[in-house]
């Protein structure tokens, strides 16, 4: 993603981990109104792994706001589910500017399958790709993933 270097970064990241941490509790962010399936479990094979995509729906317009992403990216885990990214998206319905989106500095990518603004945040699984990366190797959908 291009964009310019973000002032205080490394805060407003800590900042994410800390509003999202209460969601590695799966029931926790359920209960919060993190209901919306929006996808299975994406793995791209050697590019990595998305996970699980789950959708806070009263979240979903026209803006986005720092440390309340609209969706939470789960890994599957032995019998249950760990938080591992989350990711802020605008519809393109609700996007009115000539420039695409812009959070922490980046710049959002087009989802062309969904029709939204896209920006994945890696807060709680490090990506080697980078922490504004689509994809995570460390990622996958294997269920007996370390």
């Amino acid at each position: 993603n291009g964009a310019a270097v973000e002032p205080d970064l490394g805060r407003k990241l800590a900042e994410l981990r800390r509003s999202t941490d209460r969601y590695h509790d799966f029931a926790a962010a359920q209960a919060d109104g993190y209901t919306v399936e929006v996808t299975k479990c994406m793995d791209a094979g050697s590019r990595g792994g998305m996970g699980y995509h789950y959708a806070k729906g009263e979240l979903i317009d026209g803006t986005v706001i720092e440390a309340r992403p609209e969706v939470l990216l789960y890994e599957p885990r032995g019998k249950g589910l760990r938080l591992v990214g989350v990711e802020f998206i605008i519809p393109f319905t609700a996007w009115t500017g000539a420039q695409p989106p812009v959070l922490y500095g980046q710049s959002f990518a087009r989802n062309e399958t969904f029709q939204v603004w896209a920006l994945h945040v890696w807060v709680w699984r490090n990506n080697p790709s980078g922490v504004f990366a689509d994809w995570n190797p460390k990622v996958s959908c294997a269920r007996d993933n370390a």
